[in-house]
């Protein structure tokens, strides 16, 4: 089963957004999970989201 994983950036220091995105990707992988594709979507980098699509 396919779901989505949604990250947050609203008002995330640049310099702390590598850090907070790794630590969800890692957290998908090291639970088993596959990540199939990811968007990232809002209208500036400290105003928008992640979309991570992965397989359960």
């Amino acid at each position: 089963m396919k779901k989505v994983l949604v990250i947050d950036l609203f008002n995330v220091q640049y310099n702390q957004m590598n850090e907070k995105i790794n630590e969800e990707l890692g957290r998908l992988q090291n639970d088993g999970k596959s990540i199939v594709d990811f968007r990232v979507m809002g209208s500036a980098l400290n105003k928008c989201a992640v979309f991570i699509l992965y397989d359960e």
